[in-house]
């Protein structure tokens, strides 16, 4: 009875700290052909299921065979716009199809994951409808037997294969897709304390790191902790919430740093025993800086926001709304970030990532902008 208990209340704690969003349904902007060996079709037009207007992608009349099948249909680069802190909980794919005699079904129907195609099958049974009819696939729960990254999700190489078959002899096949959509579902798991930024300077062989919360509740302590090699960390400081209801920032200092590059990170403890744990951070001996976030933090819309760019590297800062939505891409090769009206149109919390020109993601973190 205690062990239920214990598990109905973490339950409980659980749903408190998971903010459940959507994005989608989106129609997908790529669309290609794979070759499935021994097939007897292959789609035409499959850019035609880039949206629901009665142009449609199809395969014409498959040989007599119950179960003959076609390539697979694949459509990816749908848009989305994932948070880099989000957790992926499930993937929706809605198919709007038809086969006007009645003789198409599902031979395969699987996930696109970086390009390939997935494991996991998810075919239904059943002949297609005889008018345009919408099958879901997948749910807000469901990964598709895979591990997801908003990197993973984002990407366009992301989408949905499917192939058709035979599912009746005699007559001629008349299958065909209309429109695909992809949703997809995520959570951010929250503590009661919103961590805004967290960034180390190194001036003067010591190395500072700051933090800025906002809404503290029920926080008992934060721990920065340092490690040598990315994998072991150990606390050096450890600071007690003030449970502030306001924006707080926080500054420690570490006095004696190593002599190579260090990770450091930070431990939020709630008074429940609840903790998370914020990105993780380097720096390198021989630079003053080598993490790069955004400042002033919080932001005034009339202020002017700047990131760590001593060597004036060309940037790209990608700005997102607190419900996940792409706001703009700001470009600098300076210290300054620009910030344009479709930025400045927000109040509140917004996310960003930091991208080099390589395109690697060097940063990641919250900005609060207020009036």
């Amino acid at each position: 009875m205690k062990n239920f208990l214990l598990t109905v209340l973490f339950s409980l704690l659980l749903s408190t700290l998971l903010r459940a969003q959507t994005q989608g349904p989106l129609n997908g902007a790529a669309f290609s052909v794979i070759n499935i060996a021994g097939s007897n079709r292959t789609w035409i037009n499959p850019s035609n299921t880039a949206a629901s207007d009665n142009s449609y992608a199809s395969f014409s009349n498959m040989s007599n065979i119950v179960g003959a099948y076609t390539d697979y249909l694949v459509t990816c680069k749908f848009g989305l716009t994932i948070p880099p802190t989000a957790i992926i909980s499930g993937i929706v794919v809605e198919v709007e199809r038809s086969d006007v005699n009645g003789k198409t079904s599902d031979y395969s129907v699987r996930i696109v994951k970086n390009g390939a195609v997935g494991s996991t099958e998810y075919s239904k049974v059943g002949a297609y409808p005889t008018s345009d009819a919408t099958q879901t696939y997948g749910g807000a729960t469901d990964k598709w037997g895979e591990t997801w990254t908003p990197a993973d999700i984002n990407s366009p190489t992301f989408g949905i294969a499917i192939a058709a078959q035979r599912s009746s002899a005699g007559g001629t096949t008349a299958g065909r897709i209309d429109n695909i959509r992809i949703s997809v579902s995520y959570n951010f798991l929250t503590l009661p304390v919103d961590l805004i930024s967290f960034s180390g300077v190194k001036k003067n062989n010591v190395v500072q790191i700051s933090w800025v919360t906002a809404n503290e509740e029920n926080m008992s302590y934060y721990e920065v902790e340092r490690s040598a090699d990315g994998a072991s960390y150990n606390t050096i400081n450890r600071v007690n919430s003030q449970n502030r209801a306001f924006t707080t920032t926080w500054t420690i200092n570490d006095e004696k740093p190593l002599s190579a590059k260090a990770w450091y990170r930070l431990k939020m403890v709630e008074k429940s025993g609840v903790s998370k744990y914020s990105k993780i951070i380097t720096i390198s001996p021989d630079a003053e800086t080598n993490n790069t976030g955004l400042y002033p933090n919080p932001l005034p819309r009339t202020g002017v926001l700047q990131t760590n760019n001593n060597n004036n590297q060309p940037l790209t800062v990608s700005f997102f709304s607190a419900y996940g939505h792409h706001l703009a891409d700001v470009s600098t090769t300076s210290s300054v970030v620009a910030l344009d009206e479709r930025i400045k149109a927000n109040t509140g919390m917004l996310y960003y990532k930091i991208s080099n020109k390589q395109g690697e993601v060097i940063a990641t973190g919250k900005l609060l902008l207020i009036d």
